[in-house]
């Protein structure tokens, strides 16, 4: 009779041994808890989105600052060129003189000084004005060999230069700072938290 018991154990009858259960949950009343959590998905979300114009006006930032370094470099090598094409005029004339017997070799020399550190600015100037490019091949996503010429913005009409325009601009420009937004969702947020 303990044999059949230990079998019926180990063996069960698979018609007893069913088990059939259906649950269900409702939360009635949950504190808020759902508000908040959904309160603090749309502030994540703000949070996101404010980072993300973060990004935009950076690289834009780094964009514009590229390529005014780029204006900047290629006026620096035409301004160096400039400085070689007088200093060797100057140099023609310092010659000039001194065959007269107006001047020494020491103005010749003076001069010839001159015309070499004119031409080391250049090549400074040159090599910047490379670099420069590259940066803003590089910023802007262009192939760094990419040599096309850069168009001058146009200059700004006086009227738009009026004292309330610059106001409202630095204004906007506050305003749509996404380091301010985002220190004010997370302020919100970190409230929620405590809540």
């Amino acid at each position: 009779m303990l044999f059949r018991s230990i079998d019926a154990l180990n063996h069960p009858d698979p018609l007893t041994n069913v088990r059939t259960a259906l649950t269900a949950e409702q939360s009635v009343f949950d504190g808020g808890t759902t508000a908040l959590a959904v309160r603090a998905a749309d502030l994540g979300r703000q949070i996101a989105d404010a980072r993300k114009t973060d990004g935009q006006q950076d690289l834009a930032l780094r964009a514009a600052t590229a390529f005014i370094r780029t204006l900047q470099a290629e006026q620096l090598v035409v301004a160096s060129q400039a400085t070689i094409d007088a200093a060797s005029s100057d140099l023609d004339r310092a010659r000039s003189r001194r065959d007269a017997g107006l001047v020494t070799d020491a103005d010749v020399l003076a001069m010839e000084a001159y015309l070499a550190g004119a031409r080391q600015m250049r090549v400074t100037a040159d090599a910047d004005r490379q670099a420069a490019r590259l940066l803003l091949n590089a910023v802007i996503g262009a192939p760094l060999d990419d040599a096309t010429p850069l168009t001058r913005p146009a200059l700004p009409t006086p009227a738009s230069q009026t004292a309330d325009a610059t106001q409202a601009i630095v204004a906007q420009a506050f305003a749509m700072r996404p380091d301010r937004s985002e220190e004010h969702t997370s302020e919100l947020q970190s409230h929620l938290n405590l809540v």
